[in-house]
């Protein structure tokens, strides 16, 4: 009984005789893991529909900074804005999320090119056959 559930804050109660230490469900990497896959998640949605930043952030009713600080996977995102991301752009919530090569297949390889991005690749091209 000399073993304490919590030794920082002083003994108050004995550890349970079988008790196994138990690690918390999402540690910090985890939490790492999930901004960079956001991340690249609308990173991916930006370039496919030919968005700036500011345009994205204006689609989300959010600040260009907010924005940037999200991309960059210096912010957390709550909830509500996981939900409001993936109304706005067409995509499951749990695509913004989990694994961009699990969600590329599961969407049947990737998304149809938008006109706006569809023009930007056709005026690169064009640029580049007079150069």
């Amino acid at each position: 009984m000399t073993e304490c559930e919590n030794e920082e804050e002083g003994c108050l109660m004995p550890r349970h005789v079988g008790a196994v230490e138990r690690k918390d469900d999402v540690s910090r990497d985890d939490d790492g893991l999930l901004h960079e896959r956001l991340s690249k998640a609308l990173i991916r949605i930006r370039d496919e529909n030919g968005l700036l930043n500011k345009e994205m952030a204006e689609r989300l009713r959010v600040t260009e900074g907010y924005m940037s600080q999200v991309l960059h996977g210096r912010r957390d995102v709550r909830l509500s804005m996981l939900n409001r991301m993936s109304k706005e752009f067409g995509v499951d919530a749990s695509e913004l999320i989990t694994d961009a090569e699990k969600a590329k297949a599961a969407r049947g390889g990737g998304a149809e090119p938008t006109p706006r991005r569809r023009y930007k690749a056709a005026e690169a091209e064009g640029a580049a056959l007079t150069a």
